[in-house]
């Protein structure tokens, strides 16, 4: 019995370093400029906005990895025409999904990073203001506008050694509108972050 017990110990310590050879956990800041895409007209504008959240890359050998996390981002966008002005601020938690390839430049201290993936979010708050005749708030997602929502992405980046800069791009491939009519709403949001590896 305790031959079995140390040969489950070392197979579970043997697996479990392993493991965590291939991951690498990390943290990123950044801000982004989004907007809403499709059924709108010219009036509806970019806005200025932030992410915030926690990483892990899964290396699959020195070159190919896994890149993914949690994060808080906000979308939304601006409309300011004929005295009407309103900025819709949605917030979502983000999960990105994506395939990157790693480029030593150099001696190899420089890497740039091409990835790209896909990205599933969910609105978790946001508010629209209005300011027409006074400034007045509304639910973002009480608007006809759904939480859940899906989307493709890319990025370039490159990595400093433990920190690393990204400038991406997604773009929503699921319908925002949950509302009467046949409207089609996009988000699109470009971001620039950096971040650091523990």
């Amino acid at each position: 019995m305790k031959k079995l017990l140390l040969v489950v110990a070392v197979l579970t310590f043997t697996v479990g370093s392993a493991l965590a050879q291939g991951f690498q956990f990390g943290a990123k800041v950044g801000g982004n400029f989004s907007s809403i895409l499709g059924d709108v007209d010219d009036a509806v504008k970019g806005k200025i906005g932030f992410n915030v959240g926690a990483t892990v890359d899964y290396g699959f050998n020195e070159k190919m990895f896994l890149f993914s996390g949690l994060e808080l981002t906000t979308k939304g966008s601006k409309v300011d025409a004929d005295g009407y002005k309103s900025t819709a601020n949605a917030m979502y938690l983000q999960l990105p999904i994506h395939f990157a390839y790693k480029i030593a430049v150099g001696s190899g201290s420089v890497k740039l990073v091409p990835e790209a993936g896909l990205y599933v979010a969910y609105g978790i708050g946001g508010k629209i203001k209005v300011d027409v005749d006074g400034v007045d708030d509304a639910d973002y997602f009480d608007d006809g506008k759904q939480k859940l929502d899906f989307g493709a992405g890319a990025a370039f980046g490159a990595e400093f050694g433990k920190i690393g800069v990204k400038l991406g791009y997604d773009y929503g491939l699921m319908n925002l509108y949950d509302g009467e009519g046949d409207i089609k709403l996009n988000n699109s949001n470009v971001y620039l972050s950096v971040g650091y590896k523990f």
